[in-house]
């Protein structure tokens, strides 16, 4: 498997039709910048030694297929509710509507993290697999959307810095 990459031109619209419009200013900044080390980027995803943190409130706010958990937790902050006002009255129905109301919240934050790795995997699949392809247009999309934040022993990036914080240790914002 090769490291060769697209040309820059090819690169951003790769990007632009995963992220589904045009690149700004500041998001051609982050693109050239991620082009410009992808051989850094490669050699790190390839030897596991990146990192991918993924902030599922963002992630869930630009794609609502992973906002399934806020319907359980939600349900169970309403329930609970109840549970403690007829806890008072009927303690057996209150007890049992606070357990139920625990287990939505349970079950909430299971699938959470289950979309959270099904979510990573898939980003680590195509980076590694066809990075040159759409991996890594899949990785700077969503570095650009905010949805994940990149980390190496040498430091870490999050949108607004440059992505190649994450392999140089330099702090360089946008500018």
């Amino acid at each position: 498997m090769s490291s060769s990459k697209p040309t820059i031109d090819e690169f951003k619209l790769q990007i632009e039709s995963i992220y589904g419009k045009s690149l700004n200013a500041e998001d051609h900044e982050i693109a050239e910048d991620f082009w410009h080390y992808w051989d850094h980027f490669y050699r790190y995803v390839i030897d596991e030694k990146i990192k991918i943190l993924v902030d599922m409130l963002q992630l869930s706010y630009n794609n609502p297929i992973y906002a399934r958990d806020h319907s359980y937790k939600i349900a169970s902050k309403l329930i609970i509710v109840f549970g403690i006002f007829n806890f008072l009255i009927y303690w057996h129905i209150g007890s049992s509507l606070i357990i139920l109301s625990l287990l939505l919240y349970g079950f909430g934050v299971y699938i959470k993290r289950k979309d959270r790795k099904i979510f990573h995997d898939s980003l680590i699949l195509d980076a590694t697999q066809n990075p040159n392809v759409i991996g890594f247009a899949q990785l700077c999309a969503h570095y650009i959307k905010g949805n994940i934040k990149l980390s190496t022993s040498n430091g870490s990036a999050v949108n607004p810095q440059l992505p190649s914080n994450a392999v140089t240790g330099n702090i360089n914002d946008l500018s």
